[in-house]
This record gives structure tokens, C-alpha cells and sequence, in this order.
């Protein structure tokens, strides 16, 4: 979904090269469609984990990082964590507040945590269910979308390329 959004921005810089200026308000209007479809996916995934108790008493957290028919491989065994609950209760109810807490992610000042501790929390998906690819691209798009190319100076060439006259 989120390589669907990068292609949607290239393609409407393209398409309203004109200017800059309508550059970067096809670039904001996607990237706001974006920021507000992962909010609401984030908020509801979030709301799902704390209606039900297996989020708050650890278990849904236990049964993540102790299956051993996960898809991706392994990095570290954490079975030695089914000694200690309060760790996976902290774990699992900080995991949907975080994800409740995704849309302060619109306050600029607020912005840098809510994205940290997003890419934190696929981190830790990578490391603990080995889920590598998912990860590291939720984090790229989390990136990607939540900063602006005046903040970011990669996306400003990839423009002003398109924009050339050879094409």
C-alpha cells in the first residue's frame, strides 16, 4: 500500500511538473492521504489490541515472540520471557498505546517520538518474529511520509530531475 503512495506521488510530480510550487502541493496532498490512512489503520489496530484482555495480561505478546512457525527467521529465543509477565505485559499494552497515540504524530513537535517509537516497534518486530522485509519497509514508508522534503533533502532532486527538459 504505502510503495502504491510513493508511486501516486512520483506520478502526480510528474504529471503537474509546471512548477515547484504545484510539485510540492501534489507531493503534500498524497503524502496527507498517506499520513492519514496509516493513522487510521495504526488507530485501529491499536483499539482492536485494547478491547481485548490478551494485549493487556501479555499473552497476546507471549504468543508472538514464542511461536516457532513464524514466517521470518529467528534472530534471538525469547521463551525465557514466559518467566517474567510483568515484561510482557508492559510490552503488550505499550504496544497499542503507541499505535493509539500514532496520530500526534500530526503535531510537528510530536512528530520525531511518535516515529522513533514506531520504528522502534517494527525493530522490534524484525528482531523478535523475524519479520525483516515488513519491518524495515514500514519504517522506510514511516519515514518517508511523516517529513517533509524541505526537511529531508533526497526527495527535492528526485523532482527536479523529472522536471529536466530531457524529458
Amino acid at each position: 500500500l504505502g510503495l502504491f503512495y510513493i508511486m501516486i506521488t512520483n506520478l502526480a510530480a510528474f504529471a503537474f511538473r509546471k512548477s515547484d510550487e504545484e510539485n510540492q502541493k501534489a507531493e503534500r496532498m498524497v503524502g496527507c492521504f498517506f499520513r492519514t490512512h496509516i493513522s487510521m489503520t495504526y488507530v485501529f489496530a491499536g483499539a482492536c489490541k485494547a478491547i481485548g484482555p490478551h494485549w493487556w495480561n501479555g499473552e497476546s505478546m507471549w504468543r508472538a515472540l514464542s511461536r516457532s512457525d513464524s514466517t521470518g527467521q529467528r534472530w534471538f529465543n525469547f521463551e525465557w520471557l514466559g518467566q517474567y509477565p510483568i515484561v510482557l505485559q508492559t510490552l503488550g499494552i505499550s504496544v497499542f498505546l503507541l499505535e493509539l497515540a500514532y496520530p500526534l504524530a500530526f503535531i510537528r513537535r510530536l512528530r520525531p517520538y511518535v516515529v522513533v517509537g514506531i520504528a522502534l516497534m517494527h525493530l522490534g518486530t524484525i528482531v523478535a518474529q523475524g519479520l525483516t522485509l515488513f519491518g524495515l519497509t514500514m519504517i522506510a514508508l514511516n519515514i518517508y511520509f511523516w517529513f517533509e522534503s524541505k526537511e529531508w533533502d533526497s526527495r527535492p532532486r528526485l523532482m527536479a530531475s523529472l522536471n529536466s527538459e530531457n524529458l
